[in-house]
């Protein structure tokens, strides 16, 4: 049990040596904007992450499709091997068109979604710098 402990102690200490040394590190420097703001997303990496998502959303998702439809296009009874059709490369074919589709969809859905939500955290920010500079604390329901 005092093992236990003192490993933790260790990683306790070592931990508080970290936050310590990162701390001053991050701290603001002449003029610097406040350490404690998230870093905001651009544009360019919402499109970024859009296109990977839809990217791997298709890369994952077509070969079990094509299996699929396999299976169901097949005489009852009647189950051909992968090797029939050209071996596992054959389940990838016609991957293109979605792939190209589906990074191109997602990137425009991911890049409006974050500027939406950068629009309305400014708006909200903005209301609630305006609600406290006024002294006004009511939501504006009566």
């Amino acid at each position: 049990m005092t093992e236990v402990a003192t490993i933790g102690e260790a990683d306790t200490q070592s931990l508080s040596a970290i936050n310590s040394s990162t701390d001053s590190s991050m701290a603001p420097q002449d003029g610097a904007e406040d350490a404690t703001k998230e870093p905001v997303a651009t544009a360019l990496q919402d499109l970024l992450a859009g296109g990977v998502a839809g990217s791997a959303s298709v890369v994952v998702g077509h070969p079990f499709d094509t299996y699929k439809v396999r299976l169901q296009t097949s005489k009852p009874g009647c189950t051909q091997s992968t090797k029939a059709f050209g071996g596992v490369g054959s389940l990838f074919r016609g991957m293109g068109a979605p792939l190209s589709c589906a990074a191109v969809v997602n990137a425009i859905i991911f890049s409006a979604f974050g500027e939406s939500s950068r629009i309305w955290d400014e708006r909200v920010e903005h209301r609630i710098k305006t609600e406290a500079d006024s002294g006004d604390t009511s939501s504006g329901a009566s």
